[in-house]
Parts: structure tokens; sequence; C-alpha cells
């Protein structure tokens, strides 16, 4: 009997190729959002030190006020660049749910061929069966033919 062949196996490889570039895509986007939280958590750490400078220098009695300005304004400059990356995560995150389905999309648009392959295939076995078992019949009958014309008295 024949080997099994299915006929849209390059279809499936395609369908599995376009659902792992979907899963690398979906990665590198999680991996951008959590670059952005990292950087965020850097600046944050920046804010607390450039505050606790200031907070020292007032504590010392003579601030100096321009000193004292620009270490505000540095402190707004890098909770505006939080804000930024915030909304940059927003969107993000908007893209990764995008991704998201567009995985799901693909998982089921490959598992549809991979199951229409199973089918085939265990159709494809029956077959083979079917036919092992009509060739092991007829040998049976064939035997048992034999067998009685040998016992047969002459």
């Amino acid at each position: 009997m024949r080997r099994f062949r299915f006929r849209l196996e390059t279809l499936l490889r395609v369908r599995t190729l376009r659902e792992d570039v979907a899963k690398r895509e979906l990665g590198a986007k999680l991996a951008e959002i959590a670059r952005l939280d990292e950087e965020n958590r850097h600046v944050e750490v920046e804010i607390r030190a450039r505050q606790v400078e200031l907070q020292a220098a007032q504590a010392q009695g003579r601030p100096d006020a321009l000193a004292l300005a620009q270490g505000r304004a540095w402190i707004a400059r890098l909770r505006q660049t939080i804000q930024q990356r915030e909304r940059e995560k927003h969107e993000r995150l908007n893209e990764l749910n995008n991704l998201r389905a567009a995985v799901q999309q693909a998982r089921m648009h490959r598992r549809a061929i991979e199951k229409l392959r199973e089918r085939r295939l265990e159709e494809h076995r029956r077959r083979v069966n079917r036919a092992e078992q009509v060739d092991a019949d007829e040998l049976a009958r064939v035997l048992q033919a034999s067998d009685a014309r040998a016992a047969r008295p002459v």
C-alpha cells in the first residue's frame, strides 16, 4: 500500500511559519514594554535620589536658589519623560492586543489544517487496514480451500 501523503503539507508549513512570525512579533512587543517599564524604574530611582539631594541641601540651612530651581526643573523633566514612556507603553499595549489576536488567528488557521491532516491520516490508516484485512481474508480462503482439497480422498 502507498505511504500517506498529505497534499496540503506546504500550506501547513506556511501556516506554521506565520504563527511563528506572529509569536516572535508578540515577544518583541512584550520586550519593548518591559524595556519601557525598566527605563521608568531607573528614572524613578534617579528622581528619588535627586529629591534626597535637594532635601539634604535645604536641611543644611543655606539652599542655593539656582541649584534648587535647576534640581526641580530636572525632576519635572524626568517626570515628563516617564509620562511620555507611559503613553508609549499604552500604545504598545494596544499593539500587543492586536498581536495576541493575530497569534490566536494564526494558531487557529494552523490547527484547522492539522486537524484535516489528522483526519486524512486516520482515513488512510482505515483504508490500509481494510485492504490488509481483505488480503488476509483472501489468503485464509485460499489456504482453507487448499486444506480442503488436500484432506479429500482421491
